[in-house]
């Protein structure tokens, strides 16, 4: 009787330790990054996501996907530059390779990384390498990872990528006075190399060259957009527009297409809000479509993209 009392404080320090130890380990792989032949993640990723995807399981059946989400990952922090670490300090010789991270967002990540949870959930898949698949096709040209260049690093490519695949299709108003048409005049990134990691080094020149010739294909092109002055609109003349919606913000600024995005969704008070990872709040958040265009000068209108 005594010699088992003597054990007990002997086994009840040993499982602390072992719990000690437990928790550390866990803490350690859950900060870890992971890299597969083209994947970068670190374990909180894998975690996050399948977690997400296993709470759409029981959503009702008309919940809008993309709009869920969104807001789950309301108030995470912005961070620009996320898909460029290979290619920091190494002179643009490092390997492309997809990065997930719902950690943090700049305006485009964080789309993308919604509409990959939305399309997994939408065909009935859970698993985080679904989701990577799906992340990719949204990403990268034909969702092929050959190269920095086979990114989609303008969003105008970014469109056509994904209706040309058949993943989205773009929502154009029957009413033609609602939209203007522009042709696009994109150079920004072979006009300010220095600005891109990739850019830099020995295979500038390469990179340089399919960069060029990728953005003289748009240049050929006319799209439509929608201009700001009509999201002042009441909303049963923006009906075309659902919850869920991308918000892509076109832009007059010297070499560029679009300047933000984010996710459409419908207040309350039947104002039109998007959900946007924003640089100026430091976070992802909602604010009022039109109020955040007429505060941007160079922001002529929008372009709105639905999932199929």
């Amino acid at each position: 009787m005594s010699s088992e009392n003597n054990l007990k404080p002997k086994t009840k320090k040993l499982q602390a330790t072992h719990m000690r130890i437990l928790t550390g380990t866990l803490v350690l792989l859950h900060s870890l990054l992971f890299a597969t032949a083209q994947t970068i993640y670190s374990a909180s990723d894998s975690i996050t996501t399948e977690q997400l995807l296993s709470k759409a399981r029981s959503l009702p059946p008309k919940t809008c996907l993309t709009v869920f989400f969104g807001n789950k990952l309301a108030g995470l922090p912005y961070k620009s530059g996320t898909l460029e670490k290979n290619y920091v300090g190494r002179g643009g010789c490092g390997q492309e390779q997809l990065i997930v991270n719902t950690r943090e967002f700049d305006c485009t990540t964080f789309v993308e990384t919604v509409l990959a949870l939305a399309r997994t959930a939408e065909r009935g898949k859970h698993s985080f390498n679904d989701f990577c698949n799906n992340l990719q096709a949204f990403r990268y040209q034909q969702g092929t990872i050959a190269d920095y260049t086979s990114r989609n690093h303008y969003f105008s490519t970014w469109i056509d990528n994904a209706t040309s695949s058949s993943i989205m299709y773009e929502v154009v108003p029957t009413d033609k006075a609602l939209c203007r048409k522009r042709k696009l005049n994109i150079h920004y990134m072979t006009s300010h190399p220095e600005r891109y990691h990739a850019l830099q080094g020995e295979r500038n020149e390469d990179y340089l060259r399919k960069i060029k010739q990728m953005e003289q294909r748009q240049n050929m092109k006319e799209v439509t957009y929608i201009p700001k002055n009509v999201l002042n609109n009441p909303r049963n003349l923006l009906s075309f527009i659902k919850d869920g919606d991308i918000v892509a913000i076109e832009t007059s600024k010297e070499g560029l297409d679009t300047s933000h995005v984010g996710i459409a969704v419908w207040s309350s008070d039947n104002r039109l809000r998007f959900i946007h990872a924003s640089s100026a709040y430091h976070k992802v958040v909602t604010s009022p479509v039109y109020t955040y265009l007429k505060k941007q000068k160079h922001a002529i209108g929008i372009r709105i993209l639905r999932l199929k």
